[in-house]
């Protein structure tokens, strides 16, 4: 596997190439957004993955950290952000591709049906083959125990 980008080359990609890897998700019908509970990063590979992560919610910074996931194994991302509905963006770059993979989660894109709940969670799956095959779904937090939500 290839080393991790650094951190001033993640942010530098971020400004540069903002909508490369883009996956568009609506998470409410809100106008005001969603709240957005824990994040998990599941590995569905036979090979160990380091993920950094960045997420900003109303284009603020709220959380930013590389988790190493054992193959076949998950992590689970604890919010330390505003339990209050607002639109995100989730910029994530996986060992081994030098792309970073953008989620905007926002009630302005549409999905149908769009998930319900007071709290969603996300999972971010990274699959086997080419990395670019990663993506994020997101769902009910109510539907996953292990889930937390500032509510």
């Amino acid at each position: 596997m290839t080393e991790m980008l650094t951190r001033r080359h993640l942010l530098a990609i971020c400004g540069v190439s903002a909508t490369a890897g883009c996956m568009d998700h609506v998470l409410s019908d809100s106008e005001s957004g969603f709240r957005l509970g824990s994040i998990r990063i599941i590995n569905t590979t036979y090979e160990d993955y380091k993920v950094d992560l960045r997420i900003e919610r109303n284009n603020e910074r709220v959380y930013h950290d590389t988790s190493e996931i054992d193959a076949d194994n998950e992590v689970w991302i604890e919010p330390t952000w505003s339990s209050e509905p607002a639109e995100y963006y989730l910029y994530y770059v996986v060992s081994g591709v030098d792309k970073v993979q953008i989620a905007h989660l926002s009630h302005e894109k549409g999905i149908s049906p769009p998930p319900e709940g007071d709290c969603l969670f996300a999972d971010l799956v990274i699959t086997e083959g080419l990395v670019h095959n990663s993506s994020l779904t997101v769902r009910d937090a109510k539907l996953k125990e292990e889930t937390t939500c500032n509510l």
